[in-house]
Parts: C-alpha cells; structure tokens; sequence
C-alpha cells in the first residue's frame, strides 16, 4: 500500500511539473486545457494518498471520496475543450460555453460539499463497513454518464484530427489519445463493476496519463507544433492560407481567409472545403493538369487572387494542397481602370488616325470633283514612272479637256460649269480601275494615270468615256443638254521616260483633238496622229 501511495504521489508531483511546463506555453493551442487538465489529475491523485491520521478508516474513506471531487469534475470538461482546442475545431471558447460547462461540476461539488444532499449523491453509502460497497445516488449516476459523454465527445474530436493530420501530429495525438484512454477504462470497469475485485484503478491510470503526457510534451514537442510564433503570424498574416488533405477537406486555416471573405461565421476543421467555403470552389481537374493560379469576384466587389501548391511526400505523391488567398482589389481596379484608360486612348488614335487620313484626303483631294489635285499627280506619276522603269510595265497618261467650258460658263453660269466639272469628275471616278488614279489637273482639265495599261486599251477606255459624258443631261443643274469632251493619251515609254514627258505629250495628243475639231480622243506618237472621230 506505501508503494502504492508513493507511486501516485510522483505521479502527481510529476502532473504539476507538466502542468507548469504547459502553463508556460499557455499561447499554443490546447495548452490552458491541458493546464486544468493536468492539475485537476494532480489533485485527483494527492486526495487519493494524502493521510488522515486523526479520522477512523469509515471517517477517512468518506473524507477521501469527497476530497477528490474537485478534481474529478473538471477533467471531464477540461478534456472537452482541450480536444476541441488542439484540433483547431474551436479557437476560442466563447464565455456562454464555459458557463454552461459550469454547470454539472457546480451541481455535483454541491451535492458532495452539503451534508443534506449526500444521498442525492452517495445514496446510503458513507464509508463504514456496514454499507457495502458504493453504488451511488441519482447526481452521481447522472455525473458519470454526462462526463462519459464529454471524454467521448472529445475522443471522437481528436481522433478525427487524427485522421487528417500530418505524420508527426498523428503521433503525439495517438499519445494523448492513449493518455485519456486509460484512465477511462480504469474508471469505467470500477463504476459498472467489471473487475472481480471491488478497487478503483483509476488513479493508476491517471498516473499513466502523466507518463504518457510527459512523453507527449519533452519526446514528441506537443506544444512546440502548435507554438506561439506560429499562432501569432498566422493571425498578423494579410494573406490568407488553407490547407486541405487529399480529400480536399479543411486542415488548416488562419483568420486572413474569413477576414477576406467577409464572413463571420466559424469554419470547421475536417469538413470539405465546398461546403464550408464555398466562395473558394476549385475547378480540381484544371489544378491537376497544371493550373495553380486563379481569380476570383466576390459578390461584396471584392477580388482575390488564389494559388495552389501541392504537398508532396518524400516520394513525391501529393496528399495534400495549400491554398493561398490574396487580396488583389486594388490592383485589379487600377488594371480596369489602366485597360478602361488604354481603350479610351485606342479609340483616340483610331479617330486621330481617321483625321490624319482625312485630312491627307483633303490634301490630295481637289474640293469640287474629289478627285485627286495636281500634287497628288505629281507625286503618283513620279512613282509609275520609277516603278515601271524598273519593271518594265506599261503605263498610260490620259489627259481630257471639256469642250468650249469658258462658253458654258459664260452662257449658263460658274454653278452651271462647277456642276458639269462635277459630273465629269463623278463619271472618272466611277469608271475608275484600283490601278487607275483619276486627278483634276486645273480648271476643266482632268488627267487620269491608268496602271498596267498599253496605248491602245487606253484609248478604247477614254473613248467610252466620252461617248458616255456626251450623253449626259446638264439641263437639271442649270446647263446644256449636253457637253463633249477632248482626251489626248501618252504611253509609257514610247512617249517619255520621264514624267513632265509624258504630260507634254498627252498635252500635244489633247491639243491635236480639239484643233481636229474637238469631241474625239487622239493618241500621241502615232504615224498619222490616229483619231477616233466623234459619234
């Protein structure tokens, strides 16, 4: 019996030396649990041995069963929170929870402290010889099976956490798993009588709890996993982080990622990451074919950049991911408005550009005909002439002339004449080819530069031009029935190598149809100055 009472005495002298260790700690996860944990065992143990050497063994027996009480109560909840704690499944007991965790050990500690409740609880047992063996009353019953509830409750809890931890959490669970065990099977053969000897082993079994904490906290670190750095970073981190296991179920979380997406209600550790954020729904088949980054529009108008990073073993096989959350708000509002700024500067170019082109129009274009104005010809003959030198294409010059214009003039008008221009200038236009550049020379000339076109089907071109323009009605706008024109045709290079050549001679051409007798075309360099006479 001595080295019975000694063995329970180390043992809770050595409860107190954790519970100081884990006090020092008391910022990691669980540690403040533990503390009372810990502490309500030491008492426990030291209520079980401490002597009572002035009380009859009935006296010290009744004594004794009442002393440990204290104790007893407190570890059922104790151990409730602890799991709840050290899982990440609750990080902060709220007041409202402690005060109805209250309530059973104020009942019971009532029950065991006043005299006239003793039978609520012991029944007709009070030590003596002549009572039997305890069977308890209704509290005491219903104290067991309440905190036969909490310890399995909490059980349940860490061993859940078990399933979904990492290799090193797993074992110092498996340990404090263990640790709750033993005392409980000790407890619970003694309560229903199970043994064939009526002695309660349960302080035994608290003291192999000792053991097994004092292994959990020097070999294995259990409050160095969970340390106080790591509590504090995870909760002054902006960014938010989740962990998920292979089953994409919630590991680990810090504050950031609620905080980011603005909610307020708890996230459970071991549910699917769907069903408790489902803000945060992955398209897994897109990450498992390479995809890690991802952005998200929350409905408040907020935005958050997400990335993925696998967890690897050291073979390499993946059980697990991190998800890391940012807030990309700011940029992505200066990123609109940045893309919202370049499409109004884009649609500024496309109409300074439509200016410049139109304004280039307008420099090239004569203003009453809208054809192109002598320097546009001048520039555009240079260039046919260059690339047909080097080339070898042929080229024509056209240069027309309407018939006694200053009479039409003088007879009907300048509006008269600006209208019969008009038409001309429309008709050139029209019958115009790509390779054609129809230009209005001055006053009621006109010259047309035809591309990769030989004398004659020049000729035969301006000549259905003619006929078409004489068969114009002027009378609408104020003018004649109809009006003639001459044309002169110049080829390249019969007729010039050089550009002022080249308008000379279909100048010559144009100068031998009207002294010919005008409405005709004549083409330049020909043995006889051929001529297509009028119809």
């Amino acid at each position: 019996m001595v080295a019975y009472k000694f063995l329970l005495a180390c043992s809770a002298f050595a409860m107190l030396l954790l519970a100081h260790t884990s006090w020092q700690r008391r910022a990691a996860s669980g540690a403040p649990a533990l503390t009372l944990i810990l502490v309500s065992s030491a008492w426990w143990l030291i209520s079980s041995v401490i002597p009572f050497s002035d009380l009859s063994a009935a006296e010290e027996m009744f004594l004794r069963a009442r002393l440990i009480f204290p104790g007893v109560v407190l570890v059922p909840p104790a151990t409730l929170v602890f799991a709840l704690t050290f899982s990440g499944t609750m990080t902060r007991l709220k007041r409202r929870h402690l005060a109805l965790l209250a309530i059973e050990p104020v009942v019971v500690l009532t029950c065991v402290a006043d005299p006239a409740l003793h039978d609520y609880f012991f029944g007709d047992w009070r030590g003596r010889v002549e009572d039997g063996d305890f069977y308890g009353g209704p509290v005491y019953w219903v104290h067991a099976m309440y905190s036969y509830a909490l310890i399995g409750k909490a059980m349940v809890t860490l061993h859940g956490f078990y399933l979904r931890s990492t290799q090193l959490l797993r074992r110092q669970t498996a340990y404090i798993l263990i640790a709750i065990l033993l005392p409980l099977i000790c407890n619970f053969t003694f309560v229903f009588r199970l043994l064939p000897f009526n002695v309660d082993l349960t302080p035994l079994g608290i003291a192999s709890t000792g053991a097994l904490m004092s292994l959990a906290l020097f070999r294995r670190g259990l409050m160095d996993l969970i340390t106080v750095a790591r509590e504090k970073v995870a909760a002054a981190v902006p960014d938010g982080y989740v962990v998920v296991d292979e089953r994409r179920r919630i590991v680990d979380i810090n504050p950031a990622v609620t905080t980011l997406l603005a909610r307020t209600d708890h996230v459970t550790m071991g549910e699917p990451l769907d069903a408790q954020l489902p803000e945060l729904t992955l398209d897994w088949q897109a990450i498992a074919e390479g995809a890690a980054r991802f952005e998200l529009q929350l409905a408040h108008g907020r935005y958050l950049e997400m990335r993925i990073f696998a967890i690897r073993h050291d073979d390499g096989v993946p059980f697990g991911h991190v998800l890391l959350v940012r807030d990309i708000s700011d940029l992505k509002i200066n990123a609109l408005a940045l893309e919202h700024a370049n499409s109004r500067l884009r649609d500024q170019l496309v109409e300074i550009e439509a200016m410049r082109r139109q304004l280039q129009e307008q420099v090239v274009r004569d203003p009453l005909t809208n054809l192109f104005n002598r320097r546009f010809l001048d520039e555009m003959l240079e260039k046919h002439v260059s690339q047909a030198a080097r080339s070898g294409e042929h080229f024509t010059v056209v240069m027309i002339d309407i018939d006694h214009f200053k009479a039409i003039n003088d007879t009907y008008g300048h509006a008269a004449g600006d209208a019969v221009l008009k038409a001309l200038g429309g008709l050139l236009a029209y019958r115009s080819r790509a390779a054609d550049s129809a230009c209005r020379f001055g006053g009621e000339e006109f010259v047309i530069l035809m591309g990769a076109s030989s004398a004659e089907a020049a000729v035969r071109r301006v000549n259905d031009w003619r006929i078409e323009f004489a068969g114009m009605d002027h009378t609408a706008s104020g003018g004649p029935p109809g009006v003639t024109l001459s044309a002169g045709v110049a080829a390249f290079p019969d007729d010039g190598a050089e550009a002022h050549q080249l308008l000379a001679a279909a100048d010559a051409a144009l100068y031998l149809a009207k002294n010919a007798g005008r409405n005709r075309v004549v083409l330049s360099g020909a043995a006889t100055c051929a001529e297509l006479a009028p119809i």
